[in-house]
């Protein structure tokens, strides 16, 4: 360290340094009125200050698990919807309640995140996908310590859940999973003659032949519509109230439209036409202007499937796989079907497309057996 004299109460203490980034030599400085020893001794504890900012490349670990969280969770927050950050929130509060966020880092283990695991599949009975969402966040909060702190291990790695045998219950859901065309038509048949309920039965049948997501489809305008096609550009966020980007890339897609199909929307644009407060020109609105609200929705969907002895718990993303399982039975390629309903990975298609499948081989064994030679 050195000192330069800029004036009689002027002093400019000057410090090198190695900077790690490029190796070259750079310099800091600071200066005080006094060239005393104190100022030099003060002059060096500021100098050394300036230059370990400048030098450090690793930040700390946070200390506790709060604090690691809210690190991630400032990274995390800019690369995602609103609507998937709002979900987000919910997973990380569950977490946090089991595992506090005065913890410290270094104690959370395997076996913590295990127990956690279990106690909110076992004891608490969440949903086995849920629960795994669970580990998906935890997991990501400590990968981030791996690469932003330098922390060695990861609690979640080899962390397991094993699944609970299914109850009756649930395999009776997954064979219910779909609706006959049959049934569609019966539910749409009864919210049309039900009380101020046709805007529900078009968007039953809608939904039924194009597979949209709920969402989707409220967020359609005018001008996604061109006559023959629609454009999913986008879903509705129903609490900020406006229309936001698709789920994810593949979800982005143009959908060619059935005859039946088309006259929905056709008869939907010229009654809205009546309908003062649809500045943003959606489609499926209420008489009042607004999107139809999925709880809404959904609420006819249960209440006219009782009325009509369907015993499956029908719900919007119910007529979303029928619409899949339907173009399975029609004999379309899986990866048209993909593309179709705006699936990136196959997992879900494939789980239906495979119902579908061996439902008809069973069908064709059946008709097989009444055949008399």
């Amino acid at each position: 360290m050195w000192v330069e004299k800029i004036n009689d109460k002027k002093f400019k203490y000057t410090e090198r340094y190695t900077d790690p980034l490029t190796e070259k030599k750079r310099k800091v400085s600071v200066t005080l009125s006094s060239n005393s020893r104190q100022a030099w001794n003060q002059a060096n504890l500021l100098l050394n200050e300036k230059i370990a900012e400048k030098i450090k490349r690793n930040e700390e670990l946070p200390l506790t698990f709060g604090e690691l969280k809210t690190k991630w969770d400032e990274k995390y927050k800019p690369t995602v919807k609103e609507s998937s950050y709002r979900t987000t929130q919910v997973y990380l509060s569950l977490i946090s309640k089991y595992i506090k966020d005065d913890v410290l880092v270094k104690n959370v283990n395997s076996n913590l995140i295990q127990d956690m695991l279990d106690y909110y599949y076992f004891e608490k009975n969440l949903s086995y996908n849920y629960v795994i969402h669970l580990k998906t966040f935890t997991g990501m909060i400590f990968k981030f310590a791996n690469r932003r702190y330098g922390l060695k291990y990861n609690p979640v790695n080899g962390v397991s859940l094993a699944r609970k045998p299914k109850t009756n219950e649930e395999i009776k859901k997954e064979k219910d999973g779909y609706l006959s065309k049959e049934e569609v038509q019966m539910i749409a048949s009864k919210q049309k003659s039900s009380h101020q309920q046709s805007r529900y039965s078009l968007i039953t049948k809608f939904l039924f032949l194009t597979g949209l997501r709920y969402g989707e489809l409220i967020s359609l305008t005018e001008s996604d519509y061109d006559g023959n096609k629609i454009t999913v550009s986008g879903t509705y966020d129903y609490e900020l109230k406006i229309k936001t980007t698709t789920k994810n890339t593949g979800s982005y897609r143009t959908i060619e439209l059935s005859s039946n199909a088309k006259e929905i929307i056709d008869q939907l644009i010229e009654e809205n036409k009546l309908i003062k407060n649809n500045k943003d020109k959606y489609i499926f609105i209420s008489k009042n202007g607004n999107p139809i609200s999925i709880q809404a929705y959904n609420q006819s969907l249960r209440a006219v499937s009782k009325e009509l002895n369907i015993d499956k718990k029908v719900s919007s993303h119910m007529l979303r796989h029928s619409h899949i399982s339907l173009l399975t039975e029609l004999g379309i390629p899986l990866k048209a079907i993909m593309d179709r309903v705006g699936h990136e990975d196959s997992k879900t298609t494939l789980k239906i497309y495979t119902h579908t499948t061996k439902n008809m081989q069973n069908q064709l064994v059946e008709k097989l057996g009444k055949i008399e030679i």
